[in-house]
């Protein structure tokens, strides 16, 4: 398929119109402080009348370093209450600086100390339906401006969590890569991802010397020593049925063929983690089928090391991970692979004992441990990194060469995941180092303002330096419980949003990393993660990144080629209100060499000569091919 083709084509494909919301320019203004100007019933008639798209200073208001109080009146009518999952969101624009909002008196939201759009999510019980609501906005300013700015304020209705996955069948279907790179002589470690009904039987074809199957568990393991492509046929059966699928066993120079898939503890645990938890979650990736859709990765974040080193320089575990190779063990026997976390300086990013004048001793530790996948967290090192004349790129490049080297002395494949957050333009020598992966941007959070930014913007332009065996890393998925503590709750995206963050990811060919507590996985956060068709875009065995074709009107356009010739494309729509989108037409270009376009997340053809609505920072996923 022709890139000139579908680039004309997109230029066509959206068309923007008026969506049901309610738009808020102006709002009563106070200086000063009292909380019962919080109260809807409070009477603002002698107030000031503020514009909510420009800052109050620029508005002739000095109050610096103090406090001032937006009090918006609108009438919220029934039409937009919609179903009883569903929320209304305030969108009040960005403010300067921190905030405490309310709506009718009821505390919503607050956002403390720095400038940014606040987005809150409320339940619909909370509005005066047809009647006038009173959202009231108790606003601190440091140094000027200050209040609010960039936009008026909107209110809409968010949807609930809805599931747009169709089930699995029954009967066995494989969900994993096509291909699984391995070096010559290193532990081979693989789990066919085959979903179905359990019990399952698996069988493979084609395996060579070295290598052996669980016939039960489904896992292969072994070593291979000689190079080459080992094609295979990899089967399953159940008492439904039987499926196969072809598969190559690539052994050579390069690993992480495919993005990586799996689990980290920081997103949901923090420095709060345990062996039990990540046990917990380990075992949830298997028994909630997870595992059955190629997550296989379960890494170990900050927080597991010892306070101080043993006598010979070794590093220990503290009381929270009492048997790290017995994890491993658990981990290797049930197909799943095991990361860990350090940083190249003296402390972790917790304040825990980093590698720096030990690389050595660490990474023959983490191979006696079974360790798969190492994160290597800048943190500390930026200590040495400051007190040194040499900020070259060649300075960035030297703690992590270090450690590339003992790595590779080790009898194992080991997973080399820079993190120091795109320093550098880390992506244009990340792989000279031997990295499989490298962070692009500072750590993801749970919102749309995090999602839209490292995703949306901070990805562009960096599709040429991903590929087979090294990928750029826009950070963990943030769907599901997180809270970087024993406190989770909720991911704050909402479900649109969650989509779009999957979907996005998948373009990008991104390490596909959940941060959320496995152990109680919801089923929308399952439909998320376990799409085949969804995920088979960001296992792709191209490997090719999508680039950014389209950006207008708040609607952003990604598309990436595919091996079978086809091309996966993402319809983005950053816009506050939902957006229709037409496919006719401009399609009718495609289908002079497209067969057929696929929505991937309801996995069905869908016709062309058609108008779709995307919601609100929500997204049109499909799969354009062709047999040509």
């Amino acid at each position: 398929m022709k890139r000139t083709i579908i680039t004309l084509a997109i230029l066509l494909l959206c068309r923007l119109a008026l969506a049901q919301g309610i738009s808020v320019e102006t709002a009563k203004f106070r200086v000063g402080d009292n909380p019962a100007w919080a109260s809807p019933s409070f009477n603002d008639t002698s107030w000031d009348v503020l514009r909510l798209d420009t800052d109050w200073n620029a508005q002739g208001i000095d109050n610096d370093n103090a406090y001032g109080w937006y009090r918006l009146h609108v009438v919220i009518p029934s039409s937009l209450k919609g179903r009883d999952s569903d929320k209304i969101l305030l969108a009040l624009g960005t403010i300067d600086d921190a905030d405490e909002t309310f709506l009718n008196g009821v505390l919503v939201g607050k956002t403390d100390g720095y400038d940014s759009p606040r987005r809150y999510i409320v339940d619909r019980k909370l509005v005066r339906w047809d009647k006038e609501n009173v959202i009231a906005v108790r606003v601190y300013n440091g140094d000027p401006p200050g209040g609010f700015y960039g936009k008026p304020a909107w209110i809409t209705l968010v949807s609930g969590p809805y599931i747009l996955t169709p089930p699995a069948p029954a009967t066995p279907r494989y969900n994993g890569p096509a291909v699984f790179g391995v070096r010559p002589g290193s532990p081979v470690i693989f789990r066919l991802a085959f979903s179905g009904e359990k019990p399952m039987r698996y069988a493979v074809e084609g395996l060579p010397d070295g290598v052996v199957l669980d016939s039960e568990k489904g896992v292969l393991s072994g070593s291979v020593k000689e190079e080459g492509d080992y094609p295979l046929v990899l089967k399953a059966r159940n008492a439904k049925g039987s499926a196969s699928a072809s598969f190559t066993l690539k052994v050579g120079s390069r690993i992480a063929l495919t993005p990586p898939m799996g689990w980290n503890s920081w997103n949901c645990w923090g420095t709060s983690v345990s062996q039990k938890k990540v046990m917990e979650s380990a075992m949830a990736l298997v028994s909630s089928g997870l595992a059955d859709y190629g997550y296989s990765y379960v890494n170990v974040d900050d927080a597991w090391e010892a306070a101080e080193r043993n006598p010979d320089g070794t590093i220990g575990t503290n009381e929270n991970f009492p048997d790290m190779k017995g994890l491993g063990d658990w981990l290797h026997g049930n197909g799943l692979k095991f990361g860990i976390y350090s940083s190249p300086g003296d402390r972790t990013c917790g304040g825990y004992l980093g590698s720096l004048g030990h690389e050595k001793e660490d990474a023959e530790v983490w191979n006696s441990w079974g360790v798969d996948y190492l994160k290597y967290d800048w943190c500390g090192y930026s200590k040495v990194y400051g007190a040194s004349s040499d900020h070259s790129v060649a300075a960035l490049l030297r703690p992590y060469i270090k450690m590339q080297q003992y790595l590779r002395e080790q009898p194992r494949d080991i997973f080399y995941s820079l993190c120091q957050y795109g320093m550098g333009n880390v992506w244009e020598w990340g792989a000279f180092v031997d990295a499989n992966s490298w962070r692009t941007t500072v750590d993801i959070t749970d919102t749309w303002e995090s999602v839209r930014s490292i995703g949306f913007e901070q990805q562009d332009g960096l599709h040429p330096y991903s590929g087979p065996g090294h990928w750029n890393d826009p950070d963990m998925l943030v769907v599901g419980k997180v809270g970087w503590s024993d406190n989770l709750r909720d991911s704050r995206l909402t479900p649109d949003e969650q989509y779009s963050h999957i979907s996005l990811w998948a373009l990008l060919a991104a390490n596909m990393l959940i941060g959320c507590d496995l152990s109680r996985i919801d089923d929308f956060t399952l439909n998320l993660l376990c799409n085949n068709e969804v995920n088979a875009i960001n296992q792709d065995v191209l490997g090719r990144q999508a680039h950014k074709d389209i950006e207008e009107d708040g609607i952003e356009i990604w598309s990436r080629e595919l091996s079978d010739g086809g091309i996966a494309i993402g319809i983005f729509n950053l816009n506050e209100a939902p957006v229709p989108v037409y496919l006719g037409g401009a399609i009718g270009k495609i289908d002079l060499e497209a067969d057929s376009v696929r929505d991937l997340w309801r996995q069905k053809d869908i016709p062309t000569d058609a108008t779709y609505t995307v919601p609100s920072h929500g997204v049109l996923l499909v799969k354009m091919k062709t047999s040509k």
